[in-house]
Formats: C-alpha cells, sequence, structure tokens
C-alpha cells in the first residue's frame, strides 16, 4: 500500500492562534483530498499549539511540529526536509484557500508540463471583509519579465514540484522576501510556471495604520531588493540597474511622503 500523498501542504506558524483556526479549516475542507498537511509551529508563546493539537485530534492528516523559533525562512526549509508529497502547497498562517484551490492547481500543473504555479488572490481585511482583487501576470514569458521589476506570484498560492523546490530551497540569508529570491532563481533555472487568472485564496491585510506595519513593509522592501540585487549579480536574468536605483531610492523617502506618492501615482497611472 502506498502511504505518499499527492500534495503536502506546508504551513508555518508563530503565535497565530487568532486567525490559524480559519487557515487550517480552508486546507481541511479542499475536494481533493489526498494530501498531508504539515504544520511548523515556530515557537509560539500564545495558545498556538493547543489550537494545532485539537485540530491534529481531529484529522490524522495534519502532522504538527513544534520547535524553538528560528523565523520563517529556517522554518520553511525545515518543512521541505519533512513532506512526503508529490507537490507542494504553501498556506500562510492568517490566509485562506478557496474549496477548490489545490485541485485546479493540480490539473492545471500536469495538463499544462508546469513546475509551479500560483494565483490570483482576494485581500481581505482582519474581518473578513473584501477589499480588492490581484492583477497578476498569467503566462511564463510576462511572469518572468515581470519579475525582473516586482514579485509577481503570491506565495500563499504557491503549488510546486516537491523535487524542484527540495533542490533550489530557500535562501536563509533573507528573513523576508525569501519567496521573491525562491521565484527568480526557479525562473533562472529553467523551471516553467503560470499565474491562474481565477482567485484561489483570499490573502489576509493587517491593519495599515500601525507604525510597526509601516516598518515591516520598509523591512520586506529592503529584502526584496536584496534579492533582486542577488540575481543582477547572477546575470542570468536582465534586470536594469535604473529599477535598482530607482527601489533605493524609494527606500530613503520617509513611509508618509511614501504614502502620498503611491496615492498620486495611482491616480495619474504612472509607471516607476
Amino acid at each position: 500500500m502506498n502511504n505518499t500523498p499527492l500534495v503536502s501542504v506546508l504551513l508555518t506558524v508563530y503565535n497565530n492562534a487568532r486567525d490559524v483556526s480559519k487557515s487550517i479549516e480552508s486546507i481541511l475542507n479542499q475536494t481533493l483530498t489526498d494530501f498531508e498537511f504539515v504544520i511548523i509551529n515556530d515557537g509560539s508563546t500564545d495558545n498556538t499549539q493547543g489550537v494545532l493539537e485539537g485540530y491534529a485530534k481531529r484529522d490524522s492528516r495534519i502532522k504538527i511540529f513544534k520547535q524553538e523559533n528560528i523565523g520563517l525562512t529556517k522554518s520553511l526549509n525545515k518543512g521541505l526536509g519533512l513532506v512526503k508529497g508529490k507537490y507542494l502547497a504553501r498556506q500562510d498562517a492568517d490566509d485562506l484557500s478557496n474549496p477548490d484551490r489545490l485541485l485546479v492547481q493540480l490539473k492545471t500543473m500536469e495538463e499544462n508540463g508546469l513546475d509551479f504555479v500560483g494565483s490570483n488572490v482576494d485581500f481581505i481585511t482582519e474581518t473578513d471583509e473584501f477589499i480588492s482583487r490581484s492583477n497578476l501576470p498569467l503566462m511564463h514569458e510576462d511572469i518572468k519579465k515581470a519579475m525582473t521589476i516586482t514579485n509577481s506570484i503570491i506565495h500563499t498560492s504557491l503549488f510546486i514540484k516537491t523535487d524542484v523546490i527540495k533542490v533550489i530551497k530557500y535562501d536563509e540569508e533573507l528573513i523576508m522576501a525569501q519567496d521573491y529570491d525562491l521565484y527568480l532563481r526557479l525562473i533562472e533555472g529553467g523551471y516553467k510556471c503560470q499565474n491562474i487568472e481565477r482567485p484561489l485564496a483570499s490573502y489576509r491585510v493587517k491593519v495599515v495604520h500601525r507604525v510597526k506595519n509601516y516598518d515591516e513593509r520598509n523591512r520586506s522592501s529592503r529584502y526584496s531588493l536584496m534579492a533582486l540585487k542577488k540575481a543582477k549579480a547572477r546575470g542570468i536574468l536582465k534586470i536594469s540597474s535604473l529599477q535598482i536605483i530607482k527601489r533605493q531610492v524609494l527606500l530613503q523617502i520617509p513611509v508618509p511622503i511614501k504614502q502620498v506618492f503611491n496615492l498620486i501615482k495611482s491616480k495619474i497611472n504612472i509607471a516607476i
């Protein structure tokens, strides 16, 4: 008897007892049922572990691994060593997957001979209210071109061949934007991808007016720039030096000014 699951869902969580239940439920309610659900509790100090254990008692597909806090990137790589499925799906602890997400992504992969796929997502509030919908490039060449400017696959929608991601892995030097760096290296390696036009996940947007979230976004931008610089240094993708300079300049702009700039940019629809 073959006990190897078709899909491994990998979720890491740190102090998110409030939202992780909804995230777990969205996976357990998938129409594709041949999966294992690997959940890494990265040193949570709230009731996250209790929530996880409650679900594990109800569903044998859930496998919980508790550890000291080592951060997202290292936790993801640890998870890659634990999963057994032919395919791997990423799930963030506060996001939601549509019921047919795994099935649709599996069919898209197999019917088109792809190595990894993402999808558009719906952005939602902390109370599950709809905000907006992403509009990502769909085909490989368009994604490849867009990636030289900005991340164009949303991490919580990633569905990838397990043997591929186990070889490439996440760069542990990057504590943020590790997915952007991963996609750049996958594309450099000749691996084929697509984004599915229909949203298959909901991405939870935290309250943006808190100063700590300004700081977090700035940190994320810095790590995204680091990933882009690494790709430029490898010299496989054509990355504009001007794009690097623009990002460096924007990082020096104080956040309130940057917000006004982004608002004006969106209104007059200019590209930068």
